[in-house]
């Protein structure tokens, strides 16, 4: 920039988090001087800006810092599960022995128990037993390297076999299919994606129950290019807290709920190369999945 009239200060004023106290003036910066500035915003994307001056002009120097910040948090993220699977793996191992034997034990004294208070505890103590023992389950498969195993899958039938076993578990509520393209292949894991649709569905369920209306659940899949993309909206209750939280460990809503379910969820989807989102509007939740189809 050669323009002596030039205002640097209004030209920056294009960005955000600009720190305008190492602005000395409008251009009064000293040759061979040179300024950084890190982290800032322009149209949602990050930079390192990095202005030189010259005997008779200014340079700028735009650095794009959005992917790297990306890939770094992404690496944070991937240390930190990682940790937390190794920890919740120790934890489940070493609960499960002595959860095992009291719930046998509770199992066997109540064969022989007639005194009424005495089986209310007892029948309390095998429950929760259960329930713990659910959570060391989940525990274990978040804390597991996942393997893929893909097969190529008619995704219509895959859904439709879904909704007619949740129709048979839950016939209080309406669950609408709709395909809006006609031809739905892809390379999956079966089993493992099965195992993200139901814990959609069962988030989507308690949530209508809590919600005490007439539930609806609506599973829309198409394919976009070469992408299968599933949603799955529900009117239940909306979403308290924070959107970003929702595939967090342990972050979960329901007072009886683990919150491992949809990190499980999440995981999956990562191993297939695919994505997941979340969206909560005012009477709708919807989690939508995309996964690549190369065929």
């Amino acid at each position: 920039i050669k323009d002596l009239n030039f205002n640097l200060k209004n030209y920056l004023s294009l960005f955000e988090n600009l720190d305008y106290k190492k602005l000395k003036g409008t251009i009064k910066m000293k040759v061979n001087e040179k300024l950084i500035f890190e982290d800032i915003i322009y149209r949602k994307r990050k930079y390192q800006l990095a202005i030189f001056k010259s005997h008779d002009a200014l340079f700028l120097y735009f650095k794009d810092l959005t992917g790297i910040i990306f890939y770094q948090e992404q690496i944070k993220k991937s240390q930190e599960l990682s940790t937390l699977g190794k920890f919740s793996s120790m934890v489940a191992h070493e609960l499960r022995n002595p959860l095992s034997t009291i719930r046998t034990s509770a199992e066997t004294i109540l064969e022989d128990t007639k005194n009424e208070d005495d089986l209310k505890l007892l029948t309390y103590i095998i429950e929760e037993s259960e329930r713990l023992s659910n959570l060391i389950g989940k525990m274990l498969n978040f804390s597991r390297e996942i393997n893929i195993e893909k097969e190529y899958v008619n995704i219509k039938d895959f859904i439709l076999r879904i909704q007619e076993e949740y129709l048979k578990r839950f016939n209080d509520i309406t669950i609408n299919v709709l395909f809006k393209s006609s031809i739905l292949f892809c390379d999956i894991d079966k089993e493992l994606m099965k195992n993200v649709i139901q814990n959609i569905l069962d988030n989507a369920y308690k949530a209508i129950k809590r919600k005490g209306k007439p539930g609806i659940i609506d599973i829309e899949t198409e394919r976009i290019k070469d992408h299968i993309v599933i949603s799955v909206s529900d009117n239940g209750e909306k979403l308290v807290g924070n959107i970003d939280d929702v595939f967090k460990p342990f972050y979960t809503t329901d007072t009886n709920g683990f919150g491992l379910g949809l990190s499980i969820v999440k995981k999956i989807i990562d191993a297939h190369k695919g994505r997941i989102e979340f969206e909560s509007k005012r009477n709708k939740k919807t989690f939508k999945i995309v996964l690549r189809c190369k065929r």
